[in-house]
């Protein structure tokens, strides 16, 4: 019984599967390459900031780093075992607080977890670059947070954060009452704010200001 032909088709089906799926490679590598130009204007949620504070729990004696959102939500940060005489607000028996916006507690987090908290206060990682593609989660501080930095004479870029000098801020020119952080200076596109960096957002209302 004669079979030719038929291990050339094989061949010639492995060859182009072969070629298929080395092509999807190309393009999965290309995609991550090319960072996407995602705006806020995309769907993309930003993460308002509008505090911060230590927490411990007395049940399992974890003290953690909590950053506030607008939202009613929060990311944290594991501390070590920090004295919980320094946690003076008794939420509840399972929840001891630092006051809101302690220097002390952000300074644990700086310590605990520097990488992080410069991510968390918005200068790592958020904007699409090669080999992440997508946006993360853009970050914005509150009119009322930059007030209290203000009178408490804090610059997150002490903590890895962005230069915001305190009073550099022309509060009343903030659009929707906030300041983004890692987005171009013209428009709402997000734009990778490096630690120690004054966000672009804050140079063109700086600008205006001394314009106008």
């Amino acid at each position: 019984m004669s079979v030719s032909g038929k291990p050339g088709k094989r061949r010639s089906s492995t060859r182009s599967m072969v070629f298929v799926v080395g092509v999807a490679v190309l393009l999965l590598v290309g995609a991550y390459m090319v960072p996407m130009q995602t705006s806020l204007g995309q769907g993309v949620t930003d993460h308002v900031v509008i505090g911060w504070r230590g927490a411990y729990r007395p049940a399992s004696h974890r003290t953690t780093f909590e950053l506030l959102y607008n939202n009613g939500t929060y990311a944290n940060i594991t501390l070590g075992t920090e004295n919980p005489a320094d946690f003076s607000q008794h939420v509840s028996a399972t929840e001891w607080v630092t006051p809101t916006d302690s220097v002390q507690s952000i300074r644990w987090a700086e310590q605990a977890n520097p990488s992080e908290l410069s991510y968390l206060l918005g200068t790592s990682n958020n904007a699409p670059r090669p080999f992440h593609p997508f946006a993360e989660s853009p970050v914005a501080y509150s009119a009322a947070l930059l007030r209290v930095l203000q009178k408490n004479d804090v610059n997150p870029k002490e903590f890895g954060g962005p230069n915001i000098v305190p009073g550099s801020v022309p509060i009343a020119s903030l659009p929707s009452g906030e300041l983004q952080i890692d987005t171009t200076a013209g428009g709402n596109k997000l734009a990778q704010c490096q630690p120690g960096q004054t966000p672009a957002a804050l140079v063109r209302l700086m600008s205006v200001k001394k314009s106008s």
